[in-house]
C-alpha cells in the first residue's frame, strides 16, 4: 500500500514531494481528492477519498499567506451553470477558471470558483462565458469576498466578506510541555563547514532543535521570531541549531536562505530517520514541519509540532534557564 504524495510548486517549473511534512502522506490508499475553500477563508482546503478507512479525510490549509482572494458562485438564473466560464479581471492579472462537472476519479471540486488573487485588491470586472454560449460582463467589486454572479444581470447580486486568513490560528495545540522523555540516539550530519550534532554529546544545558526547510511556507514564517529568540537567549547559555530538512543537493538554497533571514546559529542536516524519535513523542507523522524541540539535561522537555508561539516558547526557555 503507498502513502499518499502531495507535490508543491516551487515557481521555477518544478515540484517538492511535501507529502510527509503536511501530514497527507498516510498509508491509506487515496483514490480521489477535491479542493474546496471549507472554512472560508480565501485559501483552498483539500479532502481526499480513500479506500481505507477512515474513507475521508479533510485537511485545512493553514498556510500563512498575505495574498488576496476571491471566491464566485454562479446563478443561471434557471438555467445550468456547468460549462461557464469565468475570467477576473484584476490589475495586470486575468484569471479563468471554468465551472466543471469533474475533477477527476471519483472527484468533483466545489462548485464555488477560486480566484488567487495576490497583491491585488480590487477587481477591474467579470467576463463569463455561459454554457450556452452567451457572453456577459459584470461590474467589478472588492477582493477578498465570496461574490454570486446571476445570469442576465451584469453586475455582483450577493456578497459576503471572507474569514480572515486562519481566522482560528490561536487555537493551535501550542508547546505539549511537561516531557520527560530521554533524548534519542541522534546523530546529524555536518552542514557544510560546520560540526556534526551528536545529541547524545549535548550534555547539560538548554538546547533547542528547529527542524525546517526553505521550501516550507510555515518555516518561513516563524524564521524571524527563532532568530529573536537565539540573540535574547545566547547569553543565558541556550544553544539553538537549525536541522534542515532540504535534500543535499539544495545546500546552495540553504544557504542563501539563511544569509536572508540573519540565521546566524549553527545548521545540521536532517532526515527522516532522525526526526523519527521525535515525531514519535509528539504524536505527528514523522516528516512533518517545522517542528521545535527543547532538550534540557539529555531530556526531551517540549516538542511545538508547528510553527512556534514566540512567548510561550520563551516563557518554557526562561523557566528551563532558573531551573
Amino acid at each position: 500500500m503507498e502513502p499518499n504524495w502531495l507535490f508543491q510548486n516551487r515557481g521555477d517549473g518544478t515540484f517538492d514531494e511535501v507529502g510527509n511534512v503536511t501530514g497527507l502522506a498516510l498509508r491509506l490508499d487515496g483514490r480521489g481528492a477535491a479542493t474546496s475553500d471549507i472554512d472560508g477563508d480565501g485559501d483552498l482546503d483539500l479532502a481526499v477519498y480513500n479506500r481505507n478507512s477512515p474513507l475521508i479525510k479533510i485537511y485545512r490549509n493553514d498556510t500563512p499567506g498575505q495574498g488576496h482572494a476571491l471566491l464566485v458562485d454562479l446563478d443561471g438564473d434557471g438555467w445550468p451553470t456547468e460549462g461557464a466560464q469565468v475570467s477576473v479581471r484584476c490589475g495586470d492579472l486575468t484569471l479563468l477558471r471554468q465551472r466543471d462537472a469533474g475533477a477527476g476519479f471519483l472527484s468533483q471540486n466545489s462548485a464555488t470558483l477560486h480566484f488567487g488573487l495576490g497583491g491585488c485588491t480590487q477587481v477591474e470586472g467579470f467576463d463569463v462565458l455561459w454554457p450556452n454560449g452567451q457572453e456577459e460582463t459584470f461590474s467589478g467589486t472588492a477582493a477578498d469576498q465570496r461574490v454570486t454572479l446571476t445570469r442576465g444581470r451584469g453586475e455582483v447580486t450577493a456578497a459576503r466578506p471572507l474569514r480572515t486568513r486562519n481566522f482560528n490560528i490561536d487555537e493551535r495545540p501550542g508547546l505539549t510541555g511537561d516531557l520527560s522523555a530521554p533524548v534519542p540516539a541522534v546523530r546529524f550530519a555536518a552542514f557544510e563547514e560546520g560540526a556534526p550534532l551528536d545529541l547524545q554529546a549535548v550534555g547539560d544545558g538548554v538546547t533547542v532543535l528547529n527542524f525546517w526547510a526553505t521550501w516550507c511556507i510555515p518555516c518561513i514564517a516563524e524564521m524571524p521570531e527563532l532568530v529573536e529568540l537565539e540573540s535574547a537567549y545566547r547569553a543565558k547559555g541556550v544553544a539553538f541549531y537549525g536541522v534542515t530538512m532540504d535534500t543535499r543537493d539544495n545546500a546552495g538554497a540553504v544557504r542563501e536562505f539563511l544569509g536572508r533571514f540573519k540565521v546566524d546559529y549553527p545548521q545540521v542536516w536532517g532526515d527522516a530517520d532522525a526526526m523519527a524519535p521525535f515525531a514519535s513523542l509528539g504524536s505527528v507523522p514523522n516528516g512533518s514541519i517545522p517542528m521545535t524541540v527543547v532538550l534540557k539535561d539529555d531530556v526531551v522537555r517540549s516538542i511545538t509540532a508547528g510553527p512556534i508561539q514566540r512567548e510561550a516558547l520563551g516563557q518554557l526557555l526562561e523557566a528551563l534557564v532558573a531551573e
